[in-house]
């Protein structure tokens, strides 16, 4: 009896060990990397500045995406925004400029400056940066059954904002 007790020690310790070894990546392994869009050190004022100035100079529409990477929807965003075809349509048509607003504590000037306040992340802006307006003010929260769902339909979305006329209503356009 007492080695039936040794061997199943032995082997429940051997098994508790197993669940401690630790997975050391090799040089042909690759480990998936987490999507992390916002830099939280960014000055974001300064960026949104210069992607306005290379948006009026190449004729494309300003981007600002506003979340945090704590939000899972806000780093599936980054993750579809980094797919060919979403690349390939922000590069035509888009200056783009990740935001962070941490816990909507910071930042929030750049979405209040619209009119607006911002009730959700991810939350996008379509600016046209002639006239500094909003084109999207009826589709600003991307969430995970809207406009973010997948590759395909986020390219269509931004494809549809690039070739939409500014919204003739007023509303969180200021002069």
């Amino acid at each position: 009896m007492k080695w039936l007790i040794a061997i199943g020690t032995l082997a429940l310790t051997a098994a508790a060990a197993s669940l401690f070894v630790t997975y050391i990546p090799t040089e042909s392994s690759v480990l998936p990397r987490e999507v992390r869009p916002f830099d939280e050190s960014a000055d974001a004022g300064r960026d949104v500045a210069l992607a306005t100035a290379r948006a009026k100079a190449n004729g494309k529409l300003l981007l600002l995406e506003f979340g945090g990477n704590w939000c899972p929807y806000c780093r599936a965003l980054g993750g579809l925004m980094q797919s060919p075809e979403v690349k390939d349509v922000i590069a035509r048509h888009y200056e783009l400029v990740w935001i962070d607003v941490g816990r909507a504590e910071k930042n929030l000037d750049l979405f209040e400056r619209y009119g607006l306040s911002l009730e959700a992340v991810p939350s996008t802006l379509v600016i046209d940066p002639t006239t500094d307006k909003v084109r999207n003010l009826d589709e600003i929260v991307a969430d995970d059954e809207g406009n973010a769902s997948s590759a395909k339909v986020q390219a269509a979305w931004l494809l549809r904002m690039a070739k939409r006329p500014e919204l003739k209503s007023g509303i969180g356009n200021h002069s």
